[in-house]
């Protein structure tokens, strides 16, 4: 019995330390859309995603998880404002 091989032949078990999770872009708006601070954030949330599912295909994996990250950062900030302050230069 020790030398049974219980892993199904062609099915390998799912290793954290060098895989990540998989999911969808839906998810990824579903859980930006849970961490938004406010309602405005909430509406951010479809276009930045889709902004960065198109450019994703484009650049290294890498790129890709910092644009998630800094929307995630962006979206559960409760400091933000949307929109310009008046008397603010646009740079």
């Amino acid at each position: 019995m020790d030398d049974m091989n219980l892993t199904p032949v062609g099915v390998e078990l799912w290793d954290p330390a060098a895989d990540m999770p998989v999911w969808t872009w839906n998810q990824l708006e579903d859980a930006l859309r849970d961490l938004a601070a406010s309602r405005q954030q909430q509406d951010m949330v479809e276009s930045l995603v889709s902004a960065s599912r198109k450019q994703a295909r484009f650049l290294p994996s890498g790129h890709v998880l910092k644009e998630i990250l800094c929307i995630a950062w962006v979206i559960a900030d409760e400091t933000f404002r949307g929109g310009r302050e008046e008397g603010s230069a646009m740079t």
